[in-house]
């Protein structure tokens, strides 16, 4: 399933169960302007669907995009102005061509979401809103505005991967938001790989101070051993426990505080890279292939490629089965998309 498909699904239903809820009454949309009471629309009223891909069915069968759903559902006669890629802007352009075709009684404006995958100016996005609701309005029709929401990190990197049937411009967006994304979060784990170290590096000193003030030997043996985890320190007899002890005693006084050092930001740098690069290529075939839906499943072979190759590295690391590990990790893997596109991600 395409990013489109699940977003037009997802709206779909929300906008029908509205549309049966008030049994073919029509809200007006938030257009800067005191609301006049909403006239309900007979069978055979001509509504105009002004949006983006999600309007168009980008993903989706002629039959099945949500104007063509609407139609069945209504009665109204529910004509499409859905663009792929389109912005606010662009839509606001077309508008009046559109009213003065098809002289609408009511228009549905579903716009605004590659306003905000662009980054364009907020306020901008808002006026040509505005002015849309204005033209329609003043055509003498309804307008109903219905909500797009905000892009988030992981909206953004899922939807980088699943855009079989998006418009080129769209792709290239999400490709952008997904590298971005990547660099927040190899920023993050960095910063976190360094606040680990520290805290672990912390805690040792804590350890090592408490061992050489600890009142008798005893005390500073259980101190090493509570340092071991459970079945490590059962095996550790008391002799060598005091070695230990002897050991820590005899080093040079440690520092009044953990510090970082160079090996730390270098391996934060090498977490940063790590978490950027490792994604970079299931992004790379869109870069490749002009055909969309041969560029997702080139991207989709990789991702998969990827998990293996992470689940066999892993399964030699821990002493198991390095192919049995990797075939699970990408088993997993599969699962867990299929599980966040069923919930709409």
């Amino acid at each position: 399933m395409t990013l489109q498909r699940q977003v037009s699904c997802t709206a779909r239903r929300r906008v029908l169960r509205r549309f049966i809820a008030l049994g073919g009454a029509v809200a007006l949309g938030a257009c800067g302007r005191r609301k006049p009471p909403a006239t309900a629309l007979p069978a055979g009223a001509t509504v105009l669907a002004l949006g983006d891909s999600l309007t168009y069915g980008t993903g989706a069968t002629p039959d099945t995009s949500y104007p063509a759903v609407l139609t069945g559902l209504s009665g109204w006669q529910v004509v499409n102005a859905g663009v792929p890629g389109d912005t606010s802007a662009q839509a606001m352009e077309r508008l009046p061509a559109l009213l003065k075709a098809h002289q609408p009684a009511l228009v549905l404006v579903s716009i605004g979401g590659n306003d905000l995958l662009r980054r364009l100016p907020e306020a901008d996005t808002r006026a040509n809103l505005r002015r849309i609701c204005e033209l329609a309005l003043t055509a003498g029709a309804q307008v109903m505005v219905i909500a797009v929401p905000r892009p988030s990190i992981a909206a953004a990197f899922t939807g980088s991967l699943s855009a079989a049937s998006a418009g080129r411009e769209e792709i290239r967006t999400m490709i952008f938001a997904a590298l971005g994304c990547n660099l927040a979060w190899g920023l993050v784990d960095a910063v976190m790989y360094l606040v680990g170290t520290l805290t672990e590096r912390a805690r040792n000193l804590a350890s090592l101070r408490r061992t050489r003030s600890a009142a008798s030997p005893h005390e500073a043996r259980a101190i090493i051993a509570d340092a071991f985890p459970g079945r490590l320190a059962e095996a550790i007899d008391v002799e060598g426990l005091e070695r230990m002890r002897q050991r820590l005693a005899a080093l040079p006084e440690p520092p009044a505080r953990a510090r970082l050092g160079r090996d730390d930001y270098t391996g934060a740098l090498g977490v940063f890279l790590l978490v950027v690069l490792a994604t970079f290529p299931v992004v790379v075939p869109f870069m490749l292939f002009s055909e969309t839906a041969l560029a997702m499943r080139v991207s989709n072979g990789v991702a998969l490629a990827l998990l293996f190759a992470a689940g066999y590295s892993l399964g030699r690391h821990a002493g198991g089965v390095p192919w049995r590990t990797g075939l699970a990790m990408a088993v997993i893997g599969a699962v867990l998309v299929a599980i966040t596109m069923a919930l709409g991600g």
